[in-house]
């Protein structure tokens, strides 16, 4: 329940994060979403049962605001041809996230009493961090242009941002050009439909990069390797970290290189591949022994994550960013990330 409640708390917010992005901006909104993070782990590490759910939900809203505004930031301040790249850097960060926390975990969890309560207040680390340096964050130069108006904003947000090499002043003129006649409301329900195939392939994509099961293996990998007779497990469960951060390392070298479709079917055979050797493993493998069972299960395992981080997990991102025009993208990356919680509450649930 309080791994389902915070996914809860992601899609409520996923579905609504457009707005106050559109109003006030990318920056502002990541800003103040910190407040949300620390008020959550705060909540959630007191101890105290009703709030720790309340927490939990809490810190589920921040993440799904972040799930919507932090891709769409970094590829509206990305370059065309460093769109692919920059984009992944993102799946990169949840990755290095991910891995930091499950070794933070393994040694609070471990070696202090109710380090439980340690772990989930550590949110509040990184979230006061975030506020300290966000002056070193910029704006978005395309919500600037097309929202506020602001060329000059725009303009010097991208001098900072590019080479010299690079035509600022061209970028700039597109943008302007994008924009031209774009209404500075919100987008409505309306227009997203007009854009209903690209809808479609987004929300597509990401119901099947949640019905992969692919968070099933974050959420309980220490229970699975505990299962496949691994000693360790939660050792084990931090291979799943390294395997993940390095396939994202690599996805983002390969992204802009081989194309955002072939990265997507490569690592879907290769996910394949991984399911159909840790089935068989576990249903014929009983003559191998529990040992060499285990250790081809968690083979699998690792392979499975390494198809995942190499396809879906990375090339999805750089996809919904270009599917949709920029005055939809909020809002479509709200609807994309809700079908993805929605049905990562199943898998959290069951």
């Amino acid at each position: 329940m309080a791994t389902s409640i915070l996914l809860l708390g992601a899609w409520i917010t996923s579905m609504y994060g457009s707005s106050p992005s559109e109003k006030y901006g990318r920056k502002v909104t990541l800003l103040y979403n910190n407040v949300l993070y620390i008020a959550g782990a705060l909540m959630t590490a007191s101890g105290i049962g009703p709030l720790l759910y309340i927490g939990r939900l809490v810190t589920g809203f921040a993440v799904g605001l972040t799930s919507v505004v932090a891709p769409v930031l970094l590829s509206e301040i990305a370059s065309p041809a460093t769109r692919g790249t920059i984009t992944t850097l993102h799946q990169l960060a949840i990755v290095v996230g991910i891995l930091v926390a499950s070794l933070v975990a393994y040694g609070f969890v471990t070696y202090l009493q109710n380090g439980w309560q340690y772990v989930q207040a550590f949110p509040v680390i990184p979230a006061t961090i975030m506020i300290v340096l966000s002056a070193l964050v910029p704006e978005s130069p395309k919500w600037l242009m097309g929202n506020k108006n602001d060329s000059e904003g725009a303009l010097a947000v991208l001098a900072r941002l590019r080479s010299p090499e690079e035509n600022i002043a061209e970028e700039l003129e597109l943008m302007r050009l994008a924009s031209e006649g774009d209404s500075t409301e919100e987008a409505s329900w309306g227009e997203l439909y007009a854009w209903r195939k690209a809808m479609i392939i987004g929300s597509g994509l990401m119901f099947f990069q949640a019905m992969t099961g692919i968070n099933s293996v974050i959420f309980y990998s220490t229970t699975i390797f505990g299962f496949a007779g691994v000693s360790e497990a939660i050792l084990a469960t931090a291979s799943v970290g390294v395997v993940n951060l390095g396939a994202t390392i690599l996805a983002a070298n390969l992204v802009d290189k081989y194309g955002r479709k072939t990265l997507i079917l490569t690592g879907s055979c290769i996910m394949f591949l991984a399911l159909m050797l840790l089935s068989m493993t576990l249903w014929f493998g009983g003559g191998l022994g529990g040992s060499t069972q285990g250790a081809v299960a968690v083979l699998g395992v690792l392979i499975f994550v390494f198809g995942f981080a190499v396809g879906l997990g990375a090339a999805c991102w750089v996809i919904f960013s270009e599917v949709v025009p920029t005055r939809l993208r909020t809002k479509a990356f709200g609807v994309f990330m809700s079908v993805n919680f929605a049905f990562n509450i199943v898998i959290g649930k069951a």
